[in-house]
């Protein structure tokens, strides 16, 4: 199978928020893994039907002065080297295929995994890695992250800063029921992402420090932390 020379990362669901996604995911089971137009293509699909989008290399202004204390102060970060993305967070099909096992409360298979802890989203990325004898599949750093959910936009959202907007983009509060839904039902970012606002808290590979973009690097920032150092989820709300 062709694979991306590029790291291929995952968005999996941490902390259940009550937000929501459609399927528009393909049967593993029918499908052929492919990577469009070589290796520079902006799609990828795995073994297992997982579907990643291409984020380019850039410069984004990361942080707000609008939220909380530990979201400031906004700083100047670039992404050197380009990467794929899951298209939207990890479904329980493909969960279920890797792990044998359905955490989630509410259950269905185009739906989010939910109720995952950190450690067992990084004994997810280790399967699917093993599976497919590479080492490229990993979480994404808070700072790849926040560069793919901004889709290239500078402003509150990608698509403006309208709130009026906010529900033909994400489920959330407003919209969700108190509970999860399928994935991609809503509207993608400019990078072809869903679901970057809502539904569920998506795990990321930093460690968290309340203080961290005070002395973040410039450069593709990793806060590795230290031991059983709490971990940085980030979308959900």
């Amino acid at each position: 199978m062709a694979r991306p020379a590029a790291h291929i990362l995952l968005l999996l669901g941490g902390l259940l928020l009550g937000l929501g996604l459609l399927g528009g995911g393909c049967d593993f089971q029918n499908s052929t893994p492919r990577v469009e137009d070589g290796t520079d293509s902006t799609i990828f699909v795995n073994s297992i039907g997982m579907e990643f989008r291409r984020i380019p290399v850039g410069t984004f202004e990361m942080g707000s002065t609008r939220g909380e204390d530990d979201e400031a102060p906004p700083h100047d970060v670039s992404i050197t080297e380009p990467f794929y993305m899951g298209a939207h967070e990890v479904k329980q099909l493909h969960w279920r295929t890797l792990m044998d096992d359905t955490l989630s409360q509410f259950r269905g298979i185009h739906r989010p995994v939910e109720n995952v802890s950190w450690y067992q989203a990084r004994a997810f990325v280790d399967s699917l890695n093993a599976r497919e004898e590479t080492d490229r599949y990993r979480l994404p750093t808070e700072a790849e992250w926040e560069y793919a959910a901004r889709g290239g936009a500078s402003t509150r959202f990608y698509f403006g800063v309208e709130w009026d907007s906010l529900s033909n983009h994400a489920w959330y509060s407003s919209n969700s029921e108190e509970r999860t839904h399928r994935v991609a039902e809503k509207h993608s970012n400019p990078f072809g992402l869903h679901d970057v606002y809502g539904n569920v808290w998506e795990w990321v590979r930093d460690a968290y420090s309340p203080r961290y973009y005070t002395r973040s690097e410039q450069k593709d920032p990793l806060n590795t932390g230290r031991g059983r150092s709490p971990r940085v989820i980030r979308g959900g709300g």
